[in-house]
């Protein structure tokens, strides 16, 4: 099966304390997040002072998508994440966890999260779910100050 590249749009893109909702500073804005770049010292730096954080994106209640992959990849240097789990909703309030990381997964991480078969938008080979948000949830850091991602791309499943 072979998935479609979305392309994101920013501004559906939160990053947000887990302790008290407020934003998650970074460098540069969440524009280059979902940009495709992988040029040397193109990254997003959240200064997240060792602080549980959430990145989510929301597709909006009549834009939802058949994910079928999930991937991310993290900078050149200590600054990663060493747990999270991600997790998607249909309704925009309920989440399923689809994957978890307990451990640091190493640096320069390009972790792609599904295969054929395992598909969040075909879950047990049933009937397809399009999905209004996806989030990751981190919750432990390399780095006691900062989280630095590449990149973030999601697949569809074209069907």
């Amino acid at each position: 099966m072979s998935f479609i590249k979305l392309s994101l749009d920013h501004t559906k893109a939160t990053a947000t304390f887990d302790s008290d909702g407020s934003d998650v500073g970074n460098d540069n804005g969440l524009d280059e997040l979902f940009d495709g770049t992988y040029t040397s010292g193109h990254s997003i730096i959240f200064e997240n002072d060792d602080a549980d954080f959430t990145l989510e994106y929301d597709f909006g209640v009549d834009n939802k998508q058949y994910i079928g992959d999930i991937q991310i990849q993290f900078g050149l240097d200590f600054r990663i994440a060493e747990s999270y789990t991600i997790q998607v909703s249909e309704n925009g309030t309920d989440y399923t966890t689809i994957h978890t990381v307990t451990s640091n997964p190493g640096e320069n991480t390009n972790i792609r999260i599904y295969g054929a078969g395992n598909e969040p938008g075909l879950q047990n080979l049933t009937s397809p779910k399009k999905y209004q948000k996806w989030k990751f949830n981190f919750t432990e850091f390399a780095s006691s100050t900062q989280l630095r991602i590449r990149d973030i791309a999601v697949y569809v499943i074209p069907l």
